[in-house]
């Protein structure tokens, strides 16, 4: 492991790309919008100091990646996207950021100014994306056109919690696809 970290440490450093290969950037892909539908949720409710288990009834959303170079002015973009103009992604070869914007239907107070940054995964040798994932009120994992999975963002550890109640935890799974327009 520390062979491997040493390697990495050294390529990243290495001004040698025929040592180290060369270091593309990845592309982050076009907008796109899609519908992801929740097939199963499951989960777990505190009751009388103890996790029980339970369903849940599953949501649909509205998923989106909003297009920024469309927006005249900086000041117009939404505030929690304004890293995405920076385009300064962590590791540059393997994810980019975007802007989306995720909204579960029959939430009408969801809003473009609601918009967040959300990273996008890609495979180091071919570049197609693998993931994306939003931090929201939740943790959202999905394709445009493939899997989608929700789990809980904050998770409250503590043994004896304000007067007795906690909030549910849920997890989720199920699938999205690209909507025309």
């Amino acid at each position: 492991m520390k062979r491997l970290l040493w390697i990495i440490g050294f390529c990243l450093l290495a001004s040698s790309q025929a040592f180290c290969g060369e270091l593309d950037p990845v592309k982050s892909i076009p907008s796109f919008k899609s519908l992801c539908i929740e097939e199963q949720s499951t989960g777990f409710n505190w009751e009388k100091g103890k996790w029980v288990p339970t369903r849940f009834i599953e949501n649909k959303y509205i998923i989106q990646k909003i297009n920024l170079s469309s927006v005249k002015r900086k000041e117009d973009v939404p505030f929690m996207c304004r890293k995405v103009l920076n385009e300064i992604p962590v590791f540059s070869n393997f994810n980019a950021y975007g802007c989306y914007l995720v909204k579960r239907i029959g939430d009408d107070n969801v809003t473009i100014q609601n918009s967040k940054t959300c990273d996008e995964y890609y495979d180091m040798n071919t570049k197609n994306l693998t993931s994306i994932r939003c931090e929201f009120v939740d943790n959202i994992s999905f394709l445009p056109d493939g899997a989608f999975i929700k789990i809980p963002y904050i998770l409250d550890l503590t043994s004896k919690p304000n007067n007795g109640y906690k909030d549910s935890m849920s997890i989720a799974v199920g699938t999205c696809s690209t909507l025309v327009e």
